[in-house]
Order: structure tokens, then sequence, then C-alpha cells
């Protein structure tokens, strides 16, 4: 059954430690520059917007948004993550997905290098809408936004894990585990559960220009189809 179908966030690669004991001060405002490769219609990306910043208010974290549209981004006030949107964003009426493939691949993903977890993340579009569009597609174009941006804070929500704690490792529960279902991604409710978001803390950093790749870096997350 589609419900059934897995977003399995696999390690790559990362030589940080799996897990921390201690506890970590929070870390305050996040600004999250979204760069879009092709299009976001307002609604789903007003509905991402919403749901992340009140999954990562659970945690202490406040969020700021800015879009990369050409112009040169403000400077940050906090720490700065880079968050991509590849592919097209959104399910259509009654789309046929009799078509959509089950192999393997990455739903999002952050880079890594020297053991550490950039704030450099991405999420393919097209394979969330091939994950929960079955479930979706027959839904009015207002609710299919909005569930459809919901589902898409929520796999940059898990990559926000990573990058803040700099924790490679997965909880069994809540948005810091290993897998996640297509009927979690669409439900009412999905948030990190317990202890799971500890917050390294970052000092204000200053954003002057924003590289386009991180050539050689390695990824900590990948995501499934099974």
């Amino acid at each position: 059954m589609i419900a059934r179908l897995l977003a399995t966030l696999c390690l790559l690669y990362v030589s940080a430690p799996a897990g921390r004991s201690e506890s970590l001060a929070p870390a305050g405002r996040v600004d999250i520059y979204v760069k879009i490769d092709r299009s976001i219609p307002p609604a789903v990306l007003s509905s991402m917007k919403d749901e992340l910043s009140a999954t990562m208010q659970d945690t202490g974290v406040r969020l700021g948004f800015q879009m990369l549209n050409g112009a040169p981004p403000q400077t940050s006030s906090g720490l700065a993550v880079v968050a991509e949107f590849r592919g097209e964003c959104g399910v259509s009426w009654h789309q046929d997905w009799t078509q959509a493939s089950n192999a393997a691949a990455p739903l999002a993903s952050s880079a890594v290098a020297d053991g550490e977890v950039l704030p450099f993340s991405w999420v393919d579009c097209g394979l969330v809408s091939r994950l929960i569009g079955p479930l979706i597609s027959d839904q009015p174009d207002a609710l299919r936004d909005y569930v459809y941006g919901r589902a898409l804070a929520r796999v940059l929500a898990h990559e926000l894990y990573h990058v803040l704690t700099q924790n490679s490792g997965h909880n069994q529960s809540g948005l810091a585990k290993g897998k996640f279902t297509a009927a979690e991604l669409v439900s009412e409710r999905f948030q990190f559960e317990g202890n799971a978001f500890r917050i390294i803390p970052a000092p204000a950093s200053e954003l002057a220009a924003l590289p386009e790749s991180r050539a050689g870096a390695a990824e900590v997350d990948e995501a499934d189809f099974k």
C-alpha cells in the first residue's frame, strides 16, 4: 500500500559522534535562505513556513526566512541555513501515479565536510510528490497545497535536526527517527519527541555570499522508496 511507503533516512557519510549526552543550550535564531529550483506555489510555501516555524519553535528555535531570487541576501542575525527545493513542488489534481518510480533515491540531504554537518540542505520535491501524491491528489486545491507544504516542512525539519545538533544518528520516534511513512508526512501532527532535539549554540554570523554548491562534500541523509 502507498501509505506504507517508507522514507528511509540513511547515513551516507559522517564522522561526527552519533549521539551526544551533554545538555546543549538553544541556538536561538536560525535564518532559512530558501532557494527554489523551479517553482513553489505561494500557498505551498506559506504552509511550509508556518509548519516549520511551529515545529522548530517547540525546540526553542526561532526561524526567519529569506528568498534567494537573484538579489543579494541580507545579513543574517543568527545561524544561516540554505535550503534548496529541487523540481516542481506540488501535486496536481487527479494526477496519475501509476508510473511513479519506486527506485531508491534521496528525498533530502545535508552536506558534510570534515566531520561537520554543513548548513546546506536540499529537498527533492518530485520525490516528495511521489511519496504523498497518491494520498492527496483527489483533494481540493487548497487542501493539497496545505498538506504538501506541511510535508516539505517535516522533511526539512529532519535536516535541520542534523545541522543544528551536529548529530548524525536517529531516534526511535518523531521527526528525528530514521524512517517516515507517507501517512506521517501528511498527518495532523508529527513533531520531534522527547529530548531528541538538543542544539549546539551558534554564534551570530554575517552572510557575505552563498555558494551555489559544496564540491566534494558528502551528504548526511538520503531517503528511499521501498
